[in-house]
């Protein structure tokens, strides 16, 4: 009959107490690593727990990498972190572990790279609004590679991964000017998150060069009641300046602006207003809303955002990558 495999058993056949071999299978026990990864190794060669050994020895050569994510109430940010754990899935020697922030002043941002150093985290993906001059200098100062996804910061010395917001603000307003809507409103956010910025840039510079009359623009806090209330409260104003299309900054704040002309005003979508968001969220393509938007490829976000951080990891600094949108046209333009 064969000899039941017990902790006693390999440690008798290594030389060392039982407990080592105990510490050994508990992953944040105190013992060397070398004499962890002997003991496993020898623990998955006689079949004792082998499964767990494989387990740890894959955790404990593993870099931990975390991911700070950004406004999770914007299905977008939810969407782009789950393409982001397929690709870490994909590859066997990545751990990663989600941070989402709630205190983003400039104490929480110290406090949060102070978890990150304790948490022995190697790199650093973030896409949250915490994203300012404080988060690159921090992570700088404790030798953690960042890397900014949907976000960028003004120094060329921080590695990002973002779309073309410019070139699709510019896409959207060139489609609106060829359907005849030459007066146009951009509803954005007063926190200053610059993809927001770019986007209205990339309006006003098609605006410019085509000499339509100059943008509207009303600034909120980028949510659906902040849009809703923005129309509202300035109605009489878009009314007085012939507004005929309505671009926002995402797709939660387009459905507010849709809401507001819809039912507060009885305006038509689109024979009224046009109305153009940006992200593509998947609420976008629900008939109630059939909304235009730019689709952002989060997948391909993913992959050029790990494969930057690879190269920072060899010591390769200040890469950006942009990636190209997509114009998605649906009913309400």
């Amino acid at each position: 009959m064969a000899k039941k495999m017990t902790s006693t058993v390999v440690a008798r056949a290594m030389g060392v107490s039982q407990s080592a071999v105990s510490r050994a299978l508990q992953i944040d026990s105190p013992i060397g690593e070398k004499k962890r990864i002997e003991i496993l190794q020898k623990c998955i060669s006689m079949g004792y727990r082998e499964n767990d050994a494989e387990n740890i020895l894959v955790t404990r050569k593993s870099k931990k990498l975390a991911f700070i994510a950004g406004d999770l109430h914007n299905p977008f940010f939810t969407s782009l972190l789950m393409d982001f754990t397929q690709q870490i899935a994909q590859k066997r020697h990545y751990l990663l572990s989600i941070y989402a922030p709630v205190d983003i002043s400039e104490s929480g941002t110290k406090l949060l790279v102070s978890t990150l150093q304790k948490d022995n985290v190697q790199g650093v993906f973030a896409s949250s609004v915490m994203v300012n001059s404080t988060l690159p200098e921090l992570c700088r100062d404790a030798d953690i590679p960042l890397v900014l996804i949907n976000r960028k910061v003004a120094s060329h010395n921080i590695s990002s991964v973002v779309s073309d917001n410019v070139r699709a603000g510019y896409d959207v307003a060139q489609i609106l000017h060829q359907k005849g809507r030459k007066h146009i409103l951009f509803v954005g956010e007063n926190d200053g998150v610059i993809t927001m910025q770019e986007r209205l840039q990339g309006v006003q510079k098609y605006a410019c060069e085509y000499h339509l009359p100059q943008v509207m623009v009303l600034n909120n806090h980028r949510s659906y009641q902040g849009a809703y209330d923005a129309i509202c409260q300035n109605y009489d104003a878009i009314k007085q300046r012939g507004i005929t299309a309505v671009i926002c900054g995402n797709d939660i704040m387009a459905f507010g602006a849709m809401d507001a002309l819809r039912y507060a005003y009885n305006r038509h979508i689109p024979k009224d207003y046009a109305i153009f968001g940006f992200d593509d969220i998947p609420m976008s393509g629900w008939p109630s809303y059939r909304l235009s938007t730019v689709r952002q490829r989060t997948k391909l976000i993913s992959q050029d955002a790990l494969s930057v951080m690879e190269m920072m990891m060899q010591g390769v600094d200040g890469l950006q990558r942009m990636c190209p949108c997509i114009v998605i046209e649906r009913d309400s333009s």
